[in-house]
Parts: C-alpha cells; sequence; structure tokens
C-alpha cells in the first residue's frame, strides 16, 4: 500500500531544483576536462562506488571547443595537442 502524500511533501523535481539550478546547469559549469591521452575513462567522479558505469570516451577529433561528453553524466573531455 502507498502511503499518504501530504500537502507538506516536495515533488521530486522540486527537490533537484531547490538550489536554484538543474543538474544540467550544474554540470554545464563545469570546464572540460583535457587529457594527454585518446581515451578518457569516465565513472562519475572521484568515488566509483558512488559513480556511474565505466565510460571509455574516444577523444579524437577533440578541443576545448569540441569537447566529446559522457554519456552518464555529462562531464566533457578533450585531447590536449600534441606538439
Amino acid at each position: 500500500m502507498r502511503p499518504h502524500k501530504d500537502a507538506s511533501d516536495e515533488s521530486h523535481s522540486s527537490k533537484w531544483l531547490s538550489g536554484g539550478k538543474a543538474p544540467i546547469d550544474m554540470i554545464a559549469e563545469v570546464p572540460p576536462i583535457g587529457l594527454h591521452q585518446r581515451t578518457a575513462v569516465c565513472y562519475g567522479g572521484e568515488d566509483p562506488a558512488l559513480g556511474h558505469p565505466v565510460e571509455y570516451i574516444m577523444l579524437d577529433d577533440t578541443s576545448a571547443e569540441a569537447p566529446a561528453t559522457c554519456k552518464y553524466c555529462g562531464l566533457r573531455f578533450y585531447e590536449i595537442a600534441h606538439h
């Protein structure tokens, strides 16, 4: 049986937006991450236990202006050009 919902309960969306920004807007503020390699490995943060499944992202033809994006968390990566 589902518990009774009371007028003081917050909706799921209002919990996320209580800080004034949607999660997608907050992740967009994180600058793209430059790497000296062709493949980025993203697991959603510093603690793999709290992140997402590992994603390997190819960085060929990327730049700071046109980075590759993790499909799970939205972090952006690019390959730093070799000299």
